[in-house]
């Protein structure tokens, strides 16, 4: 039991594996329930983490649970029920980063039926009882004392469970926010562009002034300097709103 215990912490450190489902994200009681019986997994109470993941994957239907399923029914030594869930979770997930371990999982839960099943085939012992001295001049010598000694690791319990990794959902109305924002830098952009030209278009007259030192459009340019400014400072402003905009709605996407 340690060593299951130990191979389940091993596994929950292991979080990223990614959870193959056919409809929405986990609801809240699928993830309490993950949690719950992982919980109870590495404190040995194997029967208690068998039932919540057997929920948790009636509401989800997460494929990776029925990998999870698998290491409870073989920590309960429920060969058969092991066998199956593990099949159906390489069926059910064809490309598994763990699918050679798996694999290997169903050939031994597949030995130990056999194994299982020879034992019960094979021929009970039979007792005889012989004569022999009295009561007294048979009785058995002292039992020795106890030792407890730590059973080898087997290939089976270093397996890993998978952890499930819930997928955070996204709060409501986020993508109508950054469309607004993506709006809101078009337009900022479309108004700096055009402050842009009408800048470039009053420093190119005012460099066709200086070249034909014209005095007529030396004063046309004076009258229209303070606009020029105008225009340079709304594009500076206006351009650095349409990159925050842009940003905003990049990270709220």
């Amino acid at each position: 039991m340690a060593m299951r215990r130990g191979c389940w912490l091993r596994a929950a450190a292991a979080v990223g594996v990614v959870l193959s489902t056919a409809g929405a994200a986990p609801s809240a009681r699928v993830r309490e329930l993950t949690r719950q019986g992982i919980r109870e997994y590495q404190i040995g109470d194997f029967t208690r983490a068998l039932a919540d993941i057997s929920e948790a994957y009636k509401l989800s239907g997460a494929a990776a649970l029925l990998f999870d399923l698998g290491q409870c029914h073989r920590a309960l030594e429920h060969w058969k029920e092991a066998e199956f869930a593990y099949r159906q979770y390489l069926i059910e997930v064809p490309r598994a980063r763990n699918r050679e371990e798996v694999t290997k999982l169903v050939a031994d839960m597949r030995a130990r039926q056999e194994a299982q099943a020879a034992e019960r085939r094979s021929p009970r012992p039979v007792h005889v009882v012989s004569s022999g001295p009295p009561a007294e001049a048979r009785r058995p010598a002292p039992a020795p004392s106890i030792v407890l000694v730590e059973a080898p690791k087997s290939p089976a319990a270093t397996a890993p469970v998978v952890a499930v990794t819930v997928p955070k959902t996204r709060p409501a109305g986020s993508h109508a926010l950054a469309i607004g924002l993506f709006s809101g830098a078009a337009v900022a952009a479309g108004f700096a562009i055009t402050g842009a030209v009408r800048l470039a278009g009053y420093e190119g007259d005012l460099g066709h002034a200086a070249q034909t030192q014209s005095f007529t459009d030396y004063q046309s340019m004076a009258g229209r300097q303070p606009n020029a400014a105008n225009w340079r400072t709304a594009s500076i402003v206006l351009g650095a709103v349409a990159a925050v905009c842009v940003l905003g709605g990049v990270l709220v996407w």
